[in-house]
């Protein structure tokens, strides 16, 4: 009696699956209504960029020399770089602002003994970042998506503002650590609530298609304009605030949350918003009922699965253990030659806008490239680039030509910079085509988590080049790159074009070694 019983749920099930689907065949799956949504929601990367990377400008170390040592002891001829001297240290340094701008570092001397502090501050600064993201989606959960974005925006301008007031360096670290937790959550809510308004064929490109590149050339044009690191941080905190009552006036909350919370009136009134705005006919709005219906049977389901679930057997956990090193490798490269930009050849300030404009075209490039050869492929050719680019970095250091290649060194890195950028958005779309529905989004939350550490570590492999050698960061960034992709290559499956997984037994070990048998031969090398 049980079977039949089953296979009607089944049907069922299907049945609903489709239901959002048909509703945007007839709403439009990427209408005016939903582009308005979309464009509102990414320029919010020119606000949460500035946050994210006002510690370029804001740890700046120019150039210095010192002026004074302890108890008056007499100076050598060169001062340049100078923290101590017949073991008297120095404790008054003169800072050249030629090309340069004021920051922290000049402002409270932390150079030297305090040198660590600024990495120290960005590790932390990734910390708030971790716990953002995380408590946002239980807000968002909560008191819906449009609110918690509302609130954690606001009080993300506000904090960015705090910072520049900051009359100590500790009270920099602990205003960072909060405009981190509030840029996290801000980024979490920007990135998800889009994805909830499009058709499947959009999500891709709304998940590749960031405005983030064009957010670091801002906060860099304010940055050489004002030549204060406070003024930097009062203009950009300014770029948001246009956008909140955009978000509030012509941003609606999602309608599958609305659905799941059983609040069917406000969802009638966005589809009719829909209808409206896309010129389209309302569709049948039972069906969000329907809907409703399908998605609590589907919660139901998740709130029995765990962490543990995405290492129940040895195949999901290989798999799982790979896609959270690939967000580990993918975030430490980045955010780690991000810390580095003023210590390149040149100025900061054209450093930035120069890395922002080779991320972006391959950023977006990942839209078309991911499609057209696979993901396993495309995360292969994409990796080739930091890895070619981090070897001849380093073989320039082993040579001593850094001085005399100091050029091709930054054009190298920021090019290699821009392939790990195009590697994190593969191992995003991995992790969300790789795992069953009912762990899908405990697997993506893993492999943000695996990021959020990766931010932490970032710093501090890129302070070892500021205490030993320049070259050292960059063996790690080139090990990172080369280990990441051979773990992708022969324990990551191709999900382009595969259906998704629906039930965590599709993830048996048994199950997947009988389909291995019947894949073509590009998808051998999954094999363990």
């Amino acid at each position: 009696m049980d079977e039949p019983r089953n296979r009607d749920e089944d049907e069922d099930a299907q049945k609903n699956e489709s239901s959002f689907e048909e509703m945007l065949d007839t709403l439009g799956h990427f209408g005016r209504f939903q582009i308005r949504v979309f464009v509102i929601l990414t320029l919010m990367d020119l606000s949460n960029q500035p946050v994210s990377m006002l510690f370029i400008f804001s740890h700046y170390v120019p150039p210095w020399t010192c002026l004074r040592l302890a108890e008056n002891a007499s100076l050598p001829n060169n001062t340049d770089g100078l923290c101590s001297f017949n073991s008297s240290k120095c404790v008054e340094f003169d800072y050249d602002f030629t090309n340069a701008l004021t920051s922290l570092i000049t402002e409270f001397d932390l150079v030297c003994d305090m040198s660590y502090i600024p990495k120290l501050s960005i590790s932390l600064q990734m910390v708030g970042v971790f716990f953002g993201a995380m408590v946002s989606g239980y807000f968002a959960d909560w008191i819906g998506r449009k609110k918690t974005l509302i609130a954690f925006a606001c009080l993300m301008i506000v904090t960015q503002i705090v910072v520049g007031f900051s009359n100590s360096w500790v009270m920099y670290v602990i205003v960072r650590i909060s405009s981190g937790f509030f840029n996290g959550g801000a980024l979490n809510v920007c990135f998800a609530l889009p994805i909830e308004f499009v058709g499947t064929k959009w999500r891709t490109f709304c998940a590749c298609f960031v405005m983030y590149g064009v957010g670091s050339s801002l906060t860099s044009a304010v940055a050489y304009l004002t030549r204060d690191w406070r003024h930097t941080a009062f203009i950009t905190a300014s770029f948001g605030i246009p956008l909140i009552p955009a978000i509030v006036l012509w941003v609606p909350e999602s309608v599958r949350w609305l659905t799941m919370k059983g609040r069917f009136k406000e969802a009638d009134e966005i589809i009719r918003w829909m209808a409206r705005t896309n010129k389209t006919k309302i569709p049948d709005l039972n069906l969000l009922r329907l809907i409703a219906a399908k998605d609590r049977r589907e919660q139901e389901k998740i709130r029995k699965h765990g962490y543990l679930d995405l290492f129940k057997t040895r195949k999901l956990a290989l798999q799982t253990c790979v896609i959270i090193y690939c967000w580990f490798s993918c975030a430490a490269i980045n955010y780690g030659i991000s810390s580095m930009y003023s210590t390149f050849e040149g100025t900061v300030f054209v450093n930035v806008v120069a890395g922002a404009f080779v991320t972006m075209p391959a950023d977006w490039s990942v839209i078309f490239v991911a499609n057209r050869f696979g993901r396993r492929r495309s995360f292969f050719f994409y990796m080739l680039i930091p890895i070619t680019c981090m070897v001849v970095v380093v073989i320039i250091g082993a040579l001593n030509k850094k001085e005399e290649l100091g050029i091709l060194t930054t054009v190298l890195v920021l090019i290699g910079n821009a392939g790990i950028s195009s590697c994190w958005t593969l191992a995003s779309i991995y992790s969300a085509e790789i795992y069953a529905t009912v762990i899908r989004s405990i697997g993506c939350a893993a492999g943000s988590m695996g990021a959020r550490v990766g931010g932490i570590t970032a710093p501090q492999i890129a302070y070892l080049g500021l205490i030993s050698h320049w070259m050292i960061p960059y063996v790690f960034y080139a090990f990172l790159a080369i280990t990441s992709t051979i773990f992708v290559l022969f324990w990551l499956p191709e999900t382009n074009g595969k259906n998704l997984k629906d039930a965590l037994r599709e993830h048996n070990d048994t199950q997947q070694n009988k389909l291995m048998k019947t894949m073509p031969d590009d998808d051998t090398s999954t094999a363990i």
